[in-house]
């Protein structure tokens, strides 16, 4: 199984941005936390934006993304949207309802193995 690089933003209802990015084996299910380069070190967006209110956004990976979701004290609280990278170039993508981010929110993502 190869490793892919997961990126994504999630876009917050004041126009604040949160860069996610992180590096996944094919096939797994892993967190995706925000992106080091920008935020000094990978944490997730619950910890980052507690407070936030997240209306849109976007994941993409090389192989396609299977499941990309905000888990909240256990359960599913917004399903974020996804693609394969490059597909999707116009802007960022508007979640079924705003979400506003609690403490401890984690965003989970499963890419696809390549075919």
């Amino acid at each position: 199984m190869a490793t892919n690089t997961v990126t994504g933003n999630l876009v917050c209802s004041d126009g604040t941005n949160i860069p996610l990015k992180t590096e996944i084996a094919e096939g797994s299910e892993t967190s995706l936390g925000t992106d080091g380069a920008y935020t000094i070190v990978s944490q997730n967006v619950g910890d980052f934006a507690p407070g936030k209110t997240v209306i849109g956004g976007l994941v993409s990976c090389d192989n396609g993304v299977g499941y990309c979701y905000i888990l909240s004290q256990g359960l599913v609280a917004a399903i974020v949207p996804w693609s394969t990278k490059g597909a999707v170039s116009d802007g960022q993508p508007a979640l079924c309802q705003p979400y506003t981010l609690k403490a401890g929110d984690i965003v989970k993502v499963m890419n696809q193995s390549a075919a």
